[in-house]
Order: structure tokens, then C-alpha cells, then sequence
């Protein structure tokens, strides 16, 4: 690589059947590969991947980093970080793909406003067999306050593989929590806006594969739970404003492990967790789960697998 690499790409792999597809879409950004680094920390794959990436290191210019012992995306992506050598870091998962403008978008906004340390984009969601299912994106909003709200509340699609952000961020912010293994996403991004500025672009810049052993759709209830109650209380401490909406939070956690239920035919355990969710606040989700709860578990898990959140 001649010059010094502006963008640092880090890519936790586990087992991806998926991933030259992935490096595929870094080595196709419209910025040019000379100005990237892609950084594969492989979390003791299996053999199969293993093998894989080597052919793809004799093919491209890759940094391949690989664990003895898997230790989950988290601690993946801060040993990632730790031996980036560009100015901004951006992350992809193994299943999914940028677009091929995604970096020079966002690399350029952050050129032309440098009042701004963190940009974050829509996605483009496709199933396993790459068709086209939706494109997410939200509302959102200049005020600091607002935007550390929507993102509590989950109201913003913050996987790691949307983000830019400049890399000297990380003195103040810190890294990735291990600890979490479900939300290290969201505690990422609150980290980093507590010590940055941050723009939502809500153009789909970033492609996610939808698949059905998603950790969405197989998450235990501890984890799901305990994950929620340490985001909660490490993001209270650093926002003690958020106090206001803590009953909202919870109305909608509770409600999501529900749909997350109903989504694996358990009608009757999801009952509780919608239940759970009105008693905290009356939410449409909850009450539309806990209404869906009394009909046979079969339309439960068909209606709850339709895409009735609102967009």
C-alpha cells in the first residue's frame, strides 16, 4: 500500500459464508482501495473459513488477525481498532456489503464539516439470497440531547457496519464493552457521541443480510435482559436526563424480546413480555403482542416475522 491508509476497515469474521462477497464491496468503493486498510480479525473460525481466507490473502491486500479462542464481536472489533492505522475506523460484518459510494459519502461530509467527528447512514436490508427487502432509516435530529434519545431507545439503526468516525475519538471514548453481548452496538455509539458530534445520513449506505439464525432471532432471555439492564444503568451515568424516558425503555425492550417469541412460535411466554411492556407504558407494539399472544402460535409466528414496526 503506498500511501498511508485514511480509512480503516475492520471486519470480525465467525464462520461467514459470506465473506468475499464483504471484501468484495471494500475493494469496489468508489474512494479508491489505495486510501483503505482492511483489517479480518478471525475469531477462531472454523476450518472451512479458515481456508477461506487464505485464498482471499493472496488475492487482496488484507490485514488477517486470527484468535485462538473465540471471544465474541466486541472484543473482535477493539483488537481491530487497536491496530488500525487510518484517521477514521468504519466496521462491516462478514454477512453484509457496503455500497460502493458508502465511504466516499461519508468520508466527504466529514472533510467538509469538521465540526463533525461521527456519521451514521440507513441500511439496505436483502434476505440470504440477496434480494432486496427494505430500505431503514429514521428520523432524526441536530440536537446532542435528542440524538443520544432516539439512539437509547433504540429508535436508530446503529450496527457498527454504518458508522465512520474519527479514530483519535477513542482517547475519551473508549472501546467496545466484551462484556455486553447483545447491545454493544448501541453502547458503542453513546460512548462515542458523548466525546463527538455526530450526522444520520439516511441513505441505505450499508447492505445487511438478513439471516435466520440472527442473533435477533436467537438470543437468550438472560442475555437480552442483562445486556438491557447494563446498557441501561452505564448509559444513565454518563446522560442522567434519560431518567425522563426510562419507563419508555423498558416498555420497549420488554415488547421486542416478546416479538422475538411470537417470532419462534411462543405465544404464551411472549404474553408476559408484552404485558410486562403496557405496564410500563402503553406502546402499540406491546399492545399489539399482547393481543396477538391469545391466537394460535402459528399466525402469532407468521404476523410477528411481518416487517409491522414502524419504519
Amino acid at each position: 500500500m503506498g500511501l498511508s491508509p485514511k480509512i480503516s476497515i475492520i471486519i470480525p469474521v465467525y464462520n461467514s459464508p459470506y465473506l468475499e462477497e464483504c471484501i468484495k464491496s471494500c475493494y469496489g468503493q468508489s474512494i479508491g482501495s489505495n486510501l483503505i486498510e482492511i483489517i479480518i480479525v478471525n475469531d477462531a473460525s472454523n476450518n472451512e473459513t479458515k481456508n477461506k481466507l487464505i485464498e482471499l490473502e493472496n488475492r487482496y491486500d488484507l490485514k488477517i488477525i486470527h484468535l485462538a479462542q473465540n471471544s465474541g464481536p466486541a472484543n473482535a472489533r477493539n483488537i481491530g481498532m487497536q491496530s488500525a492505522k487510518g484517521n477514521y475506523i468504519t466496521f462491516l460484518d462478514s454477512d453484509d456489503m457496503m455500497k460502493s459510494d458508502k465511504l466516499e459519502k461519508q468520508f466527504e461530509f466529514l472533510s467538509n464539516n469538521t465540526d463533525i467527528d461521527i456519521v451514521i447512514s440507513g441500511i439496505d436490508e436483502i434476505d440470504q439470497n440477496g434480494n432486496f427487502i427494505r430500505t431503514l432509516t429514521r428520523k432524526f435530529s441536530d440536537n446532542k440531547h435528542k440524538q443520544i434519545e432516539i439512539i437509547f431507545l433504540d429508535n436508530l439503526h446503529t450496527i457498527t457496519s454504518t458508522l465512520l468516525f474519527k479514530k483519535n475519538l477513542l482517547a475519551n471514548s473508549g472501546y467496545m464493552n466484551p462484556q455486553l453481548l447483545n447491545l454493544e452496538d448501541m453502547d458503542f455509539v453513546i460512548k462515542l457521541l458523548n466525546v463527538g458530534n455526530m450526522h444520520y445520513m439516511p441513505e441505505g449506505l450499508t447492505i445487511r443480510r438478513v439471516l435466520q439464525s440472527g442473533l435477533s432471532n436467537t438470543v437468550s432471555e438472560s442475555i437480552f435482559l442483562d445486556s438491557r439492564n447494563t446498557f441501561f444503568h452505564n448509559t444513565i451515568a454518563m446522560f442522567p436526563f434519560l431518567n425522563n424516558i426510562a419507563n419508555e425503555y423498558w416498555a420497549l425492550n420488554y415488547s421486542r424480546f416478546g416479538r422475538i417469541l411470537q417470532k419462534r412460535g411462543l405465544g404464551n411466554q411472549a404474553r408476559k413480555f408484552h404485558w410486562k411492556s403496557i405496564n410500563y407504558k402503553l406502546n402499540f407494539i406491546g399492545l399489539m403482542g399482547f393481543i396477538l399472544s391469545f391466537f394460535p402460535n402459528q399466525f402469532q409466528k407468521y404476523i410477528a416475522n411481518k416487517n409491522w414496526r414502524k419504519k
